[in-house]
């Protein structure tokens, strides 16, 4: 997924959102943003993080309350898991 199709699906997402969402550092995002010769391109590998948490988030919208409860059940349980 695009950074613009992105940003315009969730334009609340911060640089630090990005950054944790694409699993790089927060001067890779801001190279993003950069106008010139200074500028960096999205890897596919940032594309395809953006593809997977619109595809989560637009999901999670959608899915029944008790969905959410499961999630949170096996968030507890990896918790303990790695205690």
């Amino acid at each position: 997924m695009e950074l613009k199709d992105f940003l315009a699906k969730y334009p609340e997402t911060t640089r630090n959102d990005l950054a944790t969402i694409c699993n790089c550092s927060l001067p890779t995002v801001t190279h993003w943003f950069v106008e010139g010769n200074s500028r960096r391109q999205l890897k596919e590998e940032h594309k395809l993080c953006l593809a997977i948490a619109d595809y989560v988030w637009s999901r999670d919208l959608a899915e029944p309350e008790h969905f959410h409860v499961l999630r949170q059940i096996r968030r507890k349980q990896v918790a303990r898991l790695h205690r």
